[in-house]
């Protein structure tokens, strides 16, 4: 299989990490970038010696451009940095805080794509993590689905803008997986334990996804799937396929 360089924005934890684990496992060359040193460097540690990265927001663009000197011409970038908070109606946030999740989450994605296109080479693919509640958006999570559906309008958009670079671009939908968000976005320990239970008993299989399983999918776009454009691939083990919403009070 032919050999790639990927860039991967949010590639410290979670999603971002295993993505960049599984690519260079398989001999690809991986650039990722994070807020924390500490983190970053702990990450390349898992990561072979042809890998790299650097201390970055998707915020900053001059971030984001020594990155992609550092990665050279890109074959796949992988638009997944992204954040997420403890559910609370849009009332009870601040301006402060709605401007945090969708400059990350939105304004973050459209500057990591900007600033990346001049490195993208020709027959190359630009994924964006979404999310399930980009389309069915869930109470308390307004504004963390309003970023995310505006992820998935932006990669229909740009499939057909940047076809004529050679780019592709697609989003993955992810559900339910299991990484260290929840904690991060300052839930507590057993509220985010019940989270996880809650999640496991609407999946059909009755077990949340693994990053790994996400990677495989930024594989599949990223090395194959040539003739795949404008789409958004939902990965979330069937909730949303077998949902059945609560019976109308009236």
């Amino acid at each position: 299989m032919k050999k790639i360089t990927i860039v991967i924005t949010g590639g410290t934890a979670g999603i971002g990490l295993a993505t960049a684990r599984y690519f260079s496992d398989r001999g690809h060359r991986v650039f990722i970038s994070g807020r924390d040193k500490r983190r970053l460097d702990s990450a390349l540690a898992t990561l072979s010696d042809t890998c790299g990265g650097a201390v970055g927001d998707v915020n900053d663009t001059e971030s984001l451009q020594r990155l992609y000197e550092m990665a050279g011409p890109i074959d796949v970038l992988f638009a997944n940095a992204g954040v997420s908070y403890a559910a609370k109606p849009l009332h009870e946030l601040s301006i402060e805080e709605i401007e945090r999740i969708v400059n990350t989450n939105f304004m973050g994605v459209i500057r990591t794509i900007h600033t990346a296109i001049p490195s993208m080479n020709n027959a190359s693919s630009l994924i964006i993590n979404s999310s399930t509640i980009g389309k069915y958006s869930f109470s308390g999570q307004s504004v963390y689905g309003a970023t995310k559906a505006g992820v998935e309008g932006l990669t229909r958009g740009l499939a057909g803008e940047l076809a004529p670079l050679g780019i592709r671009v697609n989003a993955i939908r992810t559900g339910f997986i299991d990484t260290e968000i929840i904690e991060n976005s300052g839930v507590p320990t057993a509220e985010a334990n019940a989270i996880r239970a809650g999640a496991v008993s609407a999946i059909p299989r009755r077990e949340i996804g693994k990053p790994d399983e996400i990677a495989e999918i930024v594989e599949f776009l990223g090395l194959g799937a040539c003739f795949v454009n404008g789409e958004v691939i939902t990965a979330d083990g069937g909730q949303t396929a077998c949902f059945v919403p609560p019976p109308y009070d009236a």
